[in-house]
């Protein structure tokens, strides 16, 4: 995914190609942030690159083991900061890698209804988890309001 901000390009991908400590890699970031212990294999890498007029002028790579994750057209940027949506939790990250928030729900961050598990409203976050549970944030990761899905009874 490749956004404009100012005159930068910011692009976000995959990159499953990335070993950690390899000479052998196609690309060499500036900055890789992971907690991997080396018998482990990552689950997920995520790539970031900012380029100036063609040139780039800072990348990154971010590796985990715990619960896959992707990048999605609906993928936000706050402020340059990043909102990253994983299985189980969502973070607000600054372009240095500090993490400023996260938020966990009340179940995994997919939903089977085929609600959008993540939108952006007048300054406002929308989560909606597997069970159709409805969190809504500010962009300081406060829950502001929670509607949890009423389950219907079922006649016998």
């Amino acid at each position: 995914m490749k956004l404009n901000y100012k005159n930068f390009e910011i692009e976000i991908f995959d990159d499953p190609t990335y070993t950690l400590n390899s000479v052998n890699n196609l690309k060499d970031y500036k900055m890789v942030y992971t907690d991997l212990v080396s018998q482990f294999h990552p689950a997920c890498q995520h790539s970031i690159t900012i380029n100036e007029n063609d040139l780039e002028i800072s990348s990154a790579v971010i590796i985990e083991t715990g619960g896959a994750t992707g990048i999605h057209d609906n993928s936000f940027i706050i402020e340059d900061d990043f909102l990253v949506h994983g299985e189980l939790q969502i973070f607000r990250i600054t372009k240095e890698g500090e993490i400023l928030w996260d938020f966990g729900g009340r179940d995994i961050w997919v939903n089977i209804e085929g609600k959008p598990e993540i939108t952006f409203e007048n300054n406002l976050i929308r989560l909606f988890d597997f069970e159709s549970n409805e969190y809504v944030l500010n962009f300081d990761g406060k829950e502001i309001e929670f509607n949890p899905k009423i389950a219907k009874k079922r006649d016998y």
